[in-house]
């Protein structure tokens, strides 16, 4: 029997004197480069995968939960460069690959922070935007343009919106979620009392009554009735001490804040002053006595 040296191994042969081939390579494939998204994940298993056969190790370490396992997940965060060492532990030789990970950014954009509105009004969402980007919005129904990185939302109740962001060139696509929370409205009103004269026929303030009409869940109001004075009560009691027109406003507010104001006009109409003129003054005897009145102020017709 004849012995054949090759490298560090020697290998013994038998009778054909034919000198031994050296230990093949470990064969398997990785790509070389790989192209993601920022924050895309992707797979990369070497082919053919032959646990038994052959051990597996993925560098640097510290960028692998289990370096050793032969399927690796790669988070796309920056650019870098792995490897894979790969051992046949029959003939303990090693053969070493690596893989270019390239990342796109993430594409420019952003739905924004959640919104708080009250019923009935708008509120702007999204931020940012670029002209290399598509963008587009869902639910579209209450959203004055879906297509832009930024639009107006009018929603009815609380709603969730979604937007896809897609770089034109990379391909690269985002989505991000804003929330729009809807508090319930309310609705300030009331019907002003009917047009009074500044006093009654014994010479008093009037005394005018006002009632909230208002509608949704009101936790406080506040009545300014024009002349300088106002009301925190639900339904107040007013005294004006002059005639007049008088803007008198109501607003009310919500436990969740949400408000309204309602105005109306309330009339004082002035208080009549009469003059009488008697002729004669005296007068002896039957005969004719006139009486005439001069009545000043308030609103003709008189009676």
């Amino acid at each position: 029997m004849k012995k054949w040296i090759v490298g560090v191994g020697i290998f013994i042969i038998g009778c054909d004197g034919n000198p031994p081939r050296a230990p093949y390579l470990p064969i398997f494939k990785i790509p070389e480069s790989i192209t993601i998204c920022e924050g895309e994940e992707i797979q990369i298993p070497p082919q053919p995968i032959d646990t038994e056969r052959y051990s597996y190790q993925w560098s640097p370490e510290e960028i692998f939960s289990n370096p050793t396992s032969p399927v690796q997940t790669i988070k796309g965060e920056k650019d870098l460069e792995i490897y894979l060492k790969v051992t046949d532990r029959i003939n303990k030789i090693s053969i070493t690959k690596s893989v270019k990970i390239k990342v796109n950014p993430k594409p420019s954009g952003s739905a924004g922070d959640d919104k708080v509105i009250c019923g009935g009004e708008s509120v702007e969402i999204g931020e940012g935007g670029s002209s290399d980007c598509t963008y587009f919005w869902t639910p579209q129904e209450t959203l004055d343009n879906p297509d832009s990185p930024i639009t107006l939302a009018h929603p009815l109740e609380d709603t969730v919106y979604t937007l896809t962001i897609k770089d034109k060139e990379t391909g690269c696509s985002f989505l991000d979620s804003v929330t729009v929370f809807v508090n319930p409205p309310v609705y300030a009103y009331f019907v002003p009392p009917a047009p009074q004269c500044l006093k009654d026929i014994d010479g008093n303030y009037r005394i005018l009554n006002f009632q909230d009409m208002s509608t949704g869940a009101v936790l406080s109001y506040l009545w300014d009735f024009g002349d300088g004075n106002i009301s925190e009560l639900k339904n107040p009691s007013h005294i004006f001490s002059n005639d007049g027109s008088y803007n008198v406003s109501l607003s009310v507010m919500s436990a969740e804040g949400c408000n309204s104001a309602y105005r109306d006009v309330v009339t004082i109409f002035p208080v009549p002053t009469i003059f009488s003129i008697i002729s004669p003054e005296s007068r002896c005897g039957p005969g004719e006595v006139r009486f005439e009145a001069d009545v000043g102020g308030g609103t003709p017709p008189y009676t």
